[in-house]
């Protein structure tokens, strides 16, 4: 029997704030064997190719913006969070490329923070060596299918009016009847994105269970695949055009219907009803997205491209029963980024462990499912033998770049669980049923036990998933968690019936009042600041009662100050908050960062434990920079040019010889303002003083960017650039810096815009810094018989955006409190203490106690330990009466004004 502990809530796994890729893992910037590729191809031949900045999403940055938000709300902050850093790197790049020839399907990825693309040997030379760009990888179409035929024929359907379905055999060992029949859930509500090869949606028994994307349902009648809807509009700005079931990342169309069965057998498992005979799906009432990414063969990029839009488009969990061999040479560690990055955004992950049983370890494991937060999936057959083909663990990720980390040996124990994957009866295409074989067919099993999970509390995340699978899983093989099994078999009942009760429904800060806070709704430091939790009931037909929780941390810097509490009965399906006084927490030091929670609850006969982060510190719009240029604000020019170099000046029109204007007349500051900084600002001719042979420069003055959550660059350019050259030699660049020497570009334009353009861009996260400046600059390298003129007039910049500030707070001087008296009253249920004292009475020379501190002794002669706080004439003390001996406590009361 293990002991079981289930989380109802759990905060991601810590990272550091931000990543940067690379850092001269690959010294030319092309991850081996790109480099032999580019040598054997011809000069036009067009490589796919990955391109994988060096600016990555960390764990804990992710986590931070999410801390205190519901499931919901936390996932559009992540993915705003990871488009920001895309929007605030990428750019430049993608510019360049959209006006080169020898580049096609482009294609940006936030997911990740990479871009794909098909480019020629010397243009991918080059994009490795930007100083963005962390490496470049090869991206070829490779056989990433993980499937055992079984040679059987498609099963005839059932004629109508036939036997009720009978029940295959995986899901009814995995208790999925039980989950249905005792619980009455069946995935109601929840979304699972099948990435695979596509899915036949007029299968009799899976048409009622494909999702239809509502922001391209038009006459919301929830119709699938309805022509009804398509107008060629990207109806809910997603990107992708008349995507009503989801989208097919291989041909890149809205139509994602399977071409070689082994998706639409996938899909069966996860969510098929059973109409035509056979009830293959463990969740037969979810709903299925699906993501097309090729039939056997797939590339890294555009299975990429899948997960991100099954996060974007709130897919409660992947099934992905597909993987790439260690020997294809995945990009391991770009894998492991856009993982971790689908999880935080609030999707779970749910992979096959591969077909290689026989093979070697530590490469015995196929990517991604070797990723240490996924949920990695092994093969049994119905009578819980593990499957010969099944691969087993350890994995080790010692020498990936970036991570360096789980050692071999012994490495990391994968896979994590296993789900029936041994002549799996399933959709046969778009009729019928066929059996196959698989840790692919293994998966879809546990994505919908997952599934079913999800409708029990729609508040779980990834790593809680998990846990509670692994938790409540029947142990095969050796005792505990091994390399074949993992931890066990999936028992969909057990683990459903985990989950099922109540749930975490987020937070409200309560600032306690004068004597303990400053009253701007925020966590500052030296405050003690009420939490109140509120929980709700997924039991439809059942109260919960006696429901009573205590809150613990291992966060530094913060106390917890009263750390027990108690709710109101659950009436079926409502929710409620902690009864006053809540809990309490003092915040001792420190500034935006993390407090990590765990909420340990008891009710009814169940014990459960929840996790919660909340953020100390409060975001207040700030602006650092706003410059109209009418003034002279500390800014300085400088460059290589010979001619053309920035002036703050009112703009003299300039014709071209095209009826145009190389320079305007005006600037775009209302009147009566006139300047702006303008290159050369000539006043003769066109091209009399524009940038010649050089570049030039205008530089911001120095700001302070620590400390904040968001940061938007806005400004307005007029970049004349004509005759145009190709490939590209004249740039006009918006950029970054922290140290006044490495330049970052936020913008990156080659051709004209003759027009004054407002542009709005975000700041990455590692911009957040101290000596942060901007810079315009703008190069003509297209000299001799190709000379260009060139212009380039900036005004209105404003840099601003949110700072975390923490407001130091010094409770009020008064005089000391009075002590709590000479009695102490205990009382205990068998398992918590409870210790009440009388109120120190308040008098001309004592003001009332604001806070209590329990100490405790095993033997007063010796002296007591502080053990916890109270600002309330009680304390609770978890579990001290279930422990032998004795204890002895002592309560002391003290305010602004020190102790009694």
């Amino acid at each position: 029997m293990r002991n079981l502990r289930l989380p109802l809530f759990f905060a991601c796994l810590v990272l550091p704030a931000l990543v940067f890729a690379g850092g001269g893992a690959f010294p030319d910037g092309l991850r081996p064997p790109l480099g032999d590729v580019l040598e054997r191809s011809g000069p036009d031949e067009l490589i796919p190719v990955s391109i994988v900045l060096r600016e990555q999403a960390g764990g804990e940055q992710l986590r931070l913006v999410g801390a205190g938000l519901d499931r919901a709300a936390r996932r559009q902050a992540v993915i705003g969070r990871l488009k920001a850093i895309a929007a605030g790197t990428q750019g430049p790049l993608v510019q360049a490329l959209r006006g080169d020839s020898r580049v096609q399907n482009i294609r940006p990825l936030w997911i990740g923070n990479l871009v794909g693309v098909e480019a020629t040997p010397e243009l991918i030379r080059r994009i490795a060596a930007r100083p963005e760009v962390a490496w470049v990888n090869h991206n070829p179409k490779v056989d990433v299918a993980l499937l055992r035929p079984d040679n059987l024929a498609p099963d005839m359907e059932r004629p109508e009016g036939g036997t009720p379905a009978e029940i295959e055999c995986g899901t009814d060992l995995m208790g999925a009847p039980r989950v249905w029949n005792e619980l009455g859930i069946t995935g109601r509500g929840a979304v699972i994105a099948v990435v695979d090869s596509g899915v036949c949606y007029t299968h009799p028994d899976i048409i009622n269970q494909i999702w239809v994307n509502p922001g391209e349902d038009l006459d919301g009648d929830g119709a699938v695949f309805d022509l009804d809807d398509a107008n060629g509009v990207d109806d809910d700005a997603n990107g992708y055009v008349d995507d009503f079931i989801g989208w097919d990342f291989d041909q890149n169309d809205n139509d994602p219907d399977d071409e070689n069965s082994h998706g639409s057998h996938v899909a069966g498992t996860v969510a098929g009803d059973g109409t035509s005979g056979t009830e293959a799906g463990v969740a037969p009432d979810a709903a299925i997205m699906v993501v097309r990414v090729g039939l056997q063969f797939s590339d890294e990029v555009s299975v990429w491209a899948g997960m991100q839009y099954a996060a974007e488009n709130g897919a409660d969990s992947i099934s992905m029963s597909l993987g790439w061999p260690h020997n294809q040479n995945p990009d391991r560690a770009t894998w492991r980024q856009n993982s971790e990055n689908t999880i935080e955004a609030g999707t779970a992950m749910v992979v096959a462990a591969g077909n290689e049983g026989q093979g070697s370890e530590p490469d015995n494991i196929r990517t991604p499912s070797d990723v240490p937060r996924i949920i990695t999936v092994a093969a049994t057959d119905c009578s819980d033998n593990i499957a010969s083909f099944s691969s087993r663990g350890p994995v080790t990720w010692q020498d990936v770049p970036q991570y360096g980390d789980w050692p071999y040996p012994p490495g990391l124990v994968k896979p994590d669980v296993a789900g029936p994957g041994v002549s799996t009866r399933s959709h046969a295409f778009c009729s019928g049923y066929s059996s196959k074989s698989g840790t692919s067919m293994a998966t879809p099993h546990v994505a919908g036990a997952v599934a079913l999970m999800m409708e029990a509390n729609p508040g779980l995340a990834h790593d809680e998933i998990k846990q509670v699978l692994m938790d409540t899983s029947i142990d095969l093989g050796a005792v505990g968690k091994d390399n074949h099994y993992g931890q066990g078999r999936v028992d969909a009942f057990a683990a459903v019936d985990a989950v099922f009760g109540l749930s975490f429904a987020g937070v409200e800060l309560v600032e306690a009042g004068p004597d303990y806070g400053n009253g701007d709704g925020g966590i500052d430091t030296g405050e003690i600041v009420t939490v109140a939790v509120n929980l709700e009931s997924q039991w439809d037909d059942t109260t919960a009662v006696n429901v009573r929780g205590s809150l613990s941390t291992s966060t530094p810097g913060v106390t917890l100050v009263h750390d027990y509490a108690t709710w109101p009965d659950v009436p079926p399906l409502g929710s409620v908050q902690t009864a006053a006084p809540h809990f309490s927490v003092r915040i001792d030091e420190g500034c935006n960062y993390p407090i990590d929670f765990i909420l340990d609850l008891a009710y009814n006969d169940r014990v459960s434990s929840a996790r919660f982060s909340l953020r100390v510190g409060t975001a207040f719009p700030v602006v650092l920079l706003v410059d109209d240029f009418e003034s002279d604000q500390g800014w300085t020019t400088g460059g290589t040019a010979t001619t053309g170099h920035f002036v703050r000046d009112d703009p003299n029109e300039v014709e071209d010889d095209f009826n145009g204007f190389s320079q305007p007349e005006d600037d775009v500051t209302p009147d009566p303002g006139v300047a702006a900084w303008v290159t050369g600002n000539a006043n003769g001719p066109n091209g009399s003083d524009d940038v010649d042979d050089g570049n030039a420069w205008v530089q911001s003055p120095v700001v302070d960017g620590t400390n904040l959550d968001s940061l938007n660059l806005a400004y307005s350019r007029y970049y004349y650039a004509f005759p145009g050259t190709i490939p590209p030699s004249n740039f006009m660049r918006a950029q970054w810096s922290i140290d006044g020497v490495a330049w970052a570009n936020l913008e990156e334009l080659s051709g004209s815009d003759a027009e004054w353009t407002a542009v709005n861009v975000p700041l990455p996260p590692s911009a957040y810094a101290p000596g942060l400046q901007i810079r315009f600059w703008v190069e003509e390298a297209s000299a001799g018989l190709n000379d260009a003129v060139i212009e380039l007039l900036v005004d209105e910049v404003n840099l601003a955006g949110t700072r975390i500030q923490c407001d130091l707070f010094t409770p009020p001087v008064v005089n000391r409190p009075n002590g709590v008296g000479d009695t102490l009253f205990v009382d205990h249920d068998g398992v918590n203490v409870r210790l009440d004292w009388t109120v120190p009475v308040a008098d001309g020379a004592h003001d009332p106690a604001t806070l209590y501190r329990i100490h405790r002794s095993t033997d007063p002669s010796t002296g007591f330990t502080a053990d916890g706080m109270s600002i309330e004439p009680w304390h609770v003390e978890t579990g001290e009466a279930s422990l032998p001996g004795i204890v002895y406590f002592l309560v002391t009361a003290e305010n602004g004004g020190g102790p009694e």
